[in-house]
């Protein structure tokens, strides 16, 4: 099993960002911004706006977890991963992770995100954190690593 290369891993994500998260993050944006226009005040509240923020940004990231978790759970690969041949499988036996483990996967990479300041540079050092894993020969992200899975290269 060949491991994945970084590179190939960030491609991977951008493609699923401008495949999946993209479309997701316009629609609820224009939903959030119907439902503001619609509000009884001609202007809309700071308050109003900072709550819709929030729930937009919640329910882009449930979205986003459902879907990374339930594709790495049952095939191993998200639709980015199957443009550019990767897959993720448990360290142990090499099959697919299965939805629990996919899951853990998926809360340790974006779940600090949402924090402000903080989360963003957390996704940063999880995104690189492959970089230098020196321990398992895999290179292994945290994320990878608290699930015991590992990226391969399928081609």
């Amino acid at each position: 099993m060949k491991p994945a290369n970084i590179g190939i891993r960030l491609l991977a994500r951008i493609l699923d960002g401008l495949i999946v998260m993209c479309p997701i993050g316009v629609a609820i944006n224009l939903i959030t911004s119907a439902a503001l226009s619609s509000s009884n005040s001609a202007t809309p509240s700071l308050t109003g706006l900072s709550s819709a923020g929030l729930i937009s940004g919640l329910v882009i990231y449930g979205l986003y977890f459902v879907y990374e978790a339930l594709m790495l759970g049952s095939r191993g690969q998200t639709l980015g991963k199957m443009i550019v041949g990767l897959k993720v499988i448990r360290q142990q036996d090499g099959q697919v992770p299965g939805f629990n483990v996919a899951a853990i996967r998926t809360a340790v990479f974006p779940s600090p995100g949402i924090v402000p300041c903080v989360g963003p540079l957390w996704n940063l050092v999880c995104a690189l954190s492959p970089l230098f894993d020196s321990s398992s020969g895999y290179q292994q992200g945290f994320h990878d690593k608290a699930a015991k899975t590992m990226v391969i290269s399928t081609k």
